[in-house]
């Protein structure tokens, strides 16, 4: 749920043993000439998936060598605090994990986005259950750890939440620091500072977490009182905003967060790959804070926007924010492109935080589709290039092109014994 999504009231083991594979050879067994990551930043990359879904991005598919951590979705918990995932799901799940045989430095976290988390953080009992079953999940899952997406305590319930979400951090802490490997334990960050006020004891939090993943998008959305085109994430604030509408920016929300008590490396900077297209009141009007009558559900993905710039839509890049919007006839898309993408990660390096979150990889050009060289992944690789150590391992397309290179040697070795 993004922060305009509330009241106004309120802003003011089941995979095959052969692993898979990719043009008839195994991609589950690590190339000889893999090196693990040597990056001190973190790009977290979430993933979200079900095997009722025709031609998504599936777990094989993902170059596990543009992050360090893949966040894995969704679990949810139950009233008595069991954690559970779709059984339909399971399949992916295990195919997640096992990208881990292939990239030796890569964590794989399950994330738990749904539940009662209010009920259950506000029992002694019920937030022992909850980490004893996360634990047993996170085993069976074969994952490292942790990510919980409340959105959002306090917000929408009662003031209590604001110290149960902390005692519900520092139970799994205890729980995850006793098991052997210690498990990963992160959350999803509301990121606007009248949120972070709000919702979170960032001190109290702090300790318990490896890091939090900061939602640095949806900042801005059509609602009927919020009706001018608006940046989803932008990297700064424009010059003309003041006061609440100042805070609403990547750059001031990551900075509020280390003033008030999270430290700077624990900050992951979200970063989003989808897009959200607002609707003009007239076709000629289409500046930045042009007047909207409301939104267009696409395109939300990368290639769906570049699809409608390669077929006529006009590109902006705001100087000031520091990202790019389109226009088309009645539609204004806020999005984020290479240019917007490199910005924000150069931002990160130089301000010391602790990395970046991309939400999310299935929003990406993963087939690499508007990519001139055909590269899959071009945002997160954007991101991977400033933020990782020159010295990263193979990519996943240099890999393709290995196994390529080896398939046709495999079936010309064929011919000739034929032949013979």
């Amino acid at each position: 749920m993004a922060f305009f999504d509330h009241p106004p009231t309120q802003i003011i083991k089941i995979i095959l043993e052969g692993g898979a594979y990719f043009s008839g050879f195994p991609l589950t067994k690590p190339s000889p000439n893999h090196r693990e990551m040597s990056s001190h930043k973190r790009i977290i990359s979430a993933y979200f998936n079900a095997n009722s879904t025709p031609g998504a991005l599936q777990p094989e598919q993902i170059d596990g060598a543009l992050m360090t951590h893949l966040i894995v979705g969704w679990a949810s918990m139950s009233p008595t605090g069991e954690l559970s995932i779709p059984q339909d799901n399971v399949d992916i799940f295990h195919r997640c994990a096992h990208l881990k045989r292939q990239f030796k430095h890569l964590k794989v976290m399950l994330v738990c986005g749904g539940g009662d988390f209010a009920g259950v953080s506000s029992s002694a009992t019920l937030r022992k259950n909850f980490a004893d079953s996360a634990i047993a999940l996170i085993e069976a899952c074969e994952f490292d750890g942790l990510d919980l997406d409340w959105e959002f305590p306090v917000w929408n319930g009662k003031r209590c939440e604001r110290a149960n979400f902390v005692l519900l951090l520092q139970d799994l802490r205890v729980a995850f620091d006793a098991h052997s490997p210690r498990f990963l334990l992160s959350f999803a960050g509301g990121a606007p500072k009248s949120m972070a006020s709000t919702c979170y004891d960032i001190p109290g939090i702090a300790p318990s977490v490896d890091f939090v993943n900061l939602m640095c998008y949806d900042f801005n959305m059509f609602k009927y009182y919020n009706v001018w085109a608006s940046h989803n994430a932008p990297l700064f604030r424009r010059p003309e905003q003041t006061a609440f509408f100042a805070t609403l920016n990547t750059a001031s929300a990551a900075e509020y967060w280390m003033k008030a008590g999270m430290p700077r490396e624990k900050i992951v900077v979200g970063i989003p790959t989808y897009a959200r297209a607002w609707r003009l009141l007239f076709p000629c009007w289409h500046i930045y804070n042009a007047m909207c009558t409301g939104s267009f559900s696409t395109p939300t993905m990368y290639p769906e926007v570049c699809a409608l710039l390669a077929n006529g839509a006009t590109r902006v890049f705001d100087n000031h924010a520091s990202v790019p919007y389109a226009y088309k006839g009645r539609m204004w898309i806020s999005y984020e492109d290479e240019e917007s993408i490199t910005g924000k990660a150069e931002w990160i390096r130089k301000n010391g935080f602790g990395g970046a979150m991309i939400f999310s990889l299935n929003h990406d050009d993963w087939k690499g589709s508007y990519s001139p060289t055909g590269t899959p992944f071009p945002l997160i690789c954007a991101v991977s290039r400033v933020l990782m150590d020159s010295k990263t391992s193979t990519t996943f397309s240099e890999k393709k092109k290995e196994l390529e290179v080896v398939e046709v040697a495999v079936t010309e070795s064929q011919e000739l014994l034929l032949d013979n």
